[in-house]
């Protein structure tokens, strides 16, 4: 069988669509069967960290912060994500421990996370941090900071 794609991926509804062609044989077959299909894969689908039962942790590495919110493409739907905000010596910051982070429990592509009642972060803005991620029967897909 041979697949191929002529087109480049296409957006739609939080989803990357891409159309193939397929083939049953090589291409010197006369006989041969031929259709076109469609991949459809959540937005930044093709990768993620996956949790069993046993929690799983996920430590980025340092960065300087920029932004107001901290948005997670997961599906925790048959778990959980917690997220820590840790300074450039590994410490927890005060206020965003995961003791403080509001458990994130769904299947969402655009999830902020908050901690207590803070939503928007930008108070760490200009600063050098690591985000840690606890996922227990979840997959992180990706993570993305925005400004609304």
């Amino acid at each position: 069988m041979v697949l191929s794609t002529n087109s480049s991926p296409i957006i739609r509804n939080d989803e990357i669509w891409i159309y193939y062609c397929g083939v049953n044989g090589t291409h010197n077959v006369e006989q041969s069967i031929s259709a076109i299909g469609i991949l459809k894969v959540r937005m930044d689908g093709f990768a993620s960290v996956d949790a069993d039962e046993e929690e799983r942790i996920l430590t980025t590495n340092p960065f300087v912060f920029k932004g107001r919110f901290l948005e997670v493409n997961c599906d925790a739907s048959q778990g959980h994500l917690l997220v820590e905000v840790l300074n450039s010596n590994n410490n927890i910051i005060p206020g965003f421990s995961k003791k403080d982070c509001n458990i994130l429990t769904e299947d969402k592509i655009y999830h902020k996370v908050t901690w207590g009642r803070r939503v928007e972060i930008s108070s760490l803005s200009g600063r050098i941090i690591k985000l840690r991620f606890f996922l227990k029967q979840a997959r992180l897909y990706s993570f993305r900071f925005t400004e609304r």
